[in-house]
């Protein structure tokens, strides 16, 4: 099931810091697993390539900026249900949503555009969905993923965070499973 998409979702840092998640996947693998006990329960296993933009706001600190090229494989079963993974190693920006000052050398205070904080970001995550192009022939998947996300440097030290998303992908192309490289078991 090798077909681009762009992944739309609601995003949580910490499950209360609300946010977007805008994504697009790339295939770069696909398997289709065929079991001999029985045709009908085939399974696809893809890997995929998502470079993603997420935006989240931590009310009254900062509002959170994430640039995270991630990697992904996803298995997918033949009624549809599919499990997935992912990581990846990306920027974090935050935005300090209060006025920030800073002293100039003659001792006056100017306001500072943009404060914030450049860190990096690692990401690893799994998810749970379904994939509507194995029963039902639409070109969509709705997803349900969790993951950690830990920020350096962070004020010198490392930063964990709890994240959720739920959303779904629109595939731009139906699956041609001729050109999938079939398995059997």
């Amino acid at each position: 099931m090798n077909a681009k998409g762009l992944f739309l979702g609601l995003y949580g840092d910490n499950y209360t810091n609300p946010g977007v998640h805008i994504g697009y996947e790339i295939p770069m693998t696909s398997t289709k697993i065929i079991s001999w006990r029985d045709a009908l329960k085939s399974r696809n296993w893809a890997t995929f390539f998502s470079p993603a933009i997420k935006v989240y706001l931590h009310e009254g600190v900062h509002i959170g900026l994430i640039l995270l090229p991630e990697f992904g494989a996803r298995m997918i079963y033949s009624s549809g249900f599919k499990l997935e993974g992912f990581g990846g190693v990306g920027y974090h920006r935050s935005f300090v949503t209060a006025t920030t000052y800073k002293q100039n050398s003659s001792g006056a205070f100017n306001t500072v555009p943009f404060a914030g904080q450049n860190t990096w970001l690692f990401h690893l995550g799994t998810g749970i969905g379904y994939d509507y192009r194995k029963r039902k022939n639409k070109p969509f998947a709705l997803s349900l993923r969790l993951g950690i996300n830990v920020r350096t440097p962070h004020n010198g030290t490392l930063l964990p965070a709890l994240t959720s998303t739920v959303g779904g992908t629109h595939f731009f192309q139906k699956t041609h499973h001729s050109s999938s490289k079939a398995k059997r078991l």
